[in-house]
């Protein structure tokens, strides 16, 4: 799965994602963010699982974020 988001605090919207992500036994093959203008920053990554039910589970949960606004996710 990819994933690109944008958001306005990155280290705390980088960790709750990596958390996530660690709760449901999943990992990265990257994950970066950078600042876009004055007060956001795009948020980007791929997972490195394979099973389509907890990638669409990820997906709904990181969803739910606050602070996230998906760009794009291709899964």
């Amino acid at each position: 799965m990819r994933g690109s988001f944008t958001c306005s605090d990155p280290l705390d919207t980088v960790c709750r994602v990596m958390d996530t992500a660690r709760r449901m036994g999943m990992g990265f093959t990257r994950m970066e963010f950078a600042q876009e203008g004055d007060k956001a920053f795009a948020l980007t990554f791929t997972l490195n699982e394979q099973n389509e039910q907890k990638v669409n589970t990820f997906a709904q949960r990181i969803g739910l974020y606050i602070d996230l606004t998906e760009e794009i996710v291709n899964v």
